[in-house]
């Protein structure tokens, strides 16, 4: 191919310019999705944020910490938090594997938004020509790039990752391989990695078995937070008075249950056969926060665009 030349996969695994000066650097918006479906306050957890400062900051040696409980306890609540709010001197790339979202939940997801965050922390362009076989390699480098950048500055590089055991990326294809996997065995440049998820399922295959993860020592086990505990139960009383609702609410909970990555007022006014209006009145009210409204992703965002989803994964388990 000779320089200048049009290089295009219309399968998604190449666009761009042979030869093309780097893009701009990357800034990252993923804090504004972090910022989503993160509490308004987080009450009742100060020590576990004491502790995750002392993982992140400390001179110890250990490199690995799993906050480790069951659903509902308030994991992604503590993460989010942390995330919105560092301690001094540390740097932090995060994701949250999830399925309310659409494409929120798998391996490429991770490869994605972790490369856009460490792209960032650089000042680098994303990297051209990235496709499934060399996006790996890329993230691997960008991360120490990001770490050795954050130590010339006197900062830590934190990579926290929440709900390990919500990945899909292992579940429909036998060959399939795991976020776990993409996480590093050493640490390099004092980088930390946190993450948390519940005990089942088990740690996938591909993880190998020198890795940290299967430490027991890097396991804390995380109460449940009682106003987590409020919050299941309101949600759960909210769901059944849908299921056991008007017409139109349980249409509602039916379309958004079988969506899955979520969908907008228009969306459901078109399925419905509601006015637009009715619709976004309905669930502003009486759904409650069986609901939430994110950004979709058509482009420019707008209100018109925004997507309605379940206000939580087990939710979307006790629908189906």
């Amino acid at each position: 191919i000779g320089s200048g030349s049009v290089v295009r996969s219309y399968g998604g695994s190449a666009v761009g310019t042979y030869g093309a000066a780097p893009g701009p650097a990357v800034r990252s918006a993923y804090l504004h999705q972090v910022r989503r479906s993160a509490p308004d306050e987080l009450l009742g957890r100060e020590n576990e944020l004491a502790e995750l400062t002392r993982f992140c900051t400390g001179s110890h040696e250990w490199s690995y910490l799993w906050w480790r409980a069951s659903a509902w306890a308030g994991k992604s609540a503590l993460m989010s938090w942390f995330v919105l709010h560092p301690p001094p001197g540390v740097q932090i790339i995060s994701f949250f594997i999830t399925a309310r979202y659409a494409g929120q939940s798998d391996r490429s997801a991770f490869l994605d938004v972790v490369l856009e965050q460490a792209a960032g922390v650089v000042g680098e362009s994303m990297p051209p020509f990235l496709t499934e076989a060399t996006r790996e390699a890329h993230l691997l480098r960008l991360l120490e790039r990001a770490a050795e950048a954050s130590q010339q500055q006197n900062q830590r590089l934190v990579l926290l990752v929440d709900g390990l055991d919500e990945d899909r990326g292992l579940i429909n294809a036998a060959e399939g391989h795991g976020i776990a996997a993409l996480l590093r065995r050493r640490r390099p440049c004092g980088r930390r990695i946190g993450v948390a998820g519940r005990s089942h399922p088990p740690i996938p295959a591909d993880v190998p078995d020198d890795h940290p993860l299967r430490d027991p020592d890097i396991v804390r086990a995380l109460a449940a937070s009682p106003h987590a505990a409020v919050l299941r139960t309101d949600m759960h009383r909210e769901l059944m008075q849908l299921l056991h609702g008007t017409e139109l609410e349980q249409d509602l909970l039916g379309f958004v249950t079988a969506g899955g990555g979520g969908l907008s007022g228009r969306d459901l006014a078109e399925l419905t056969g509601r006015e637009a209006w009715r619709i976004e009145e309905q669930l502003g009210t009486v759904a409650g926060r069986s609901f939430v409204r994110r950004a979709g992703q058509q482009q420019p965002q707008d209100a018109a665009t925004e997507v309605y989803s379940l206000g939580h994964e087990d939710l979307q388990v006790a629908v189906v």
